[in-house]
């Protein structure tokens, strides 16, 4: 993915969204409730997070690598 890719597409995150995704990079996401749970979704839909068990969410590998550089932009 080129640098012009990287950037649109972390630019098309709200900030509610970086900060969730970063949460779950560093595990200390809640599980999804009535207050985030579009943000939830809206993450699923972009392939960023999936499902795992007991209503807990997953980083999918793109996911794993969008919180990464967004740590890296900190």
């Amino acid at each position: 993915m080129s640098r012009r890719e990287t950037r649109s597409r972390l630019e098309r995150l709200t900030p509610t969204m970086r900060e969730l995704l970063i949460a779950l990079l560093n595990h200390t996401m809640l599980p999804a409730n009535s207050n985030n749970s579009r943000t939830f979704a809206a993450l699923e839909e972009r392939g960023l997070i999936q499902p795992d068990f007991y209503d807990n969410w997953a980083l999918t590998d793109e996911g794993h690598k969008t919180a990464r550089d967004l740590l890296k932009r900190r």
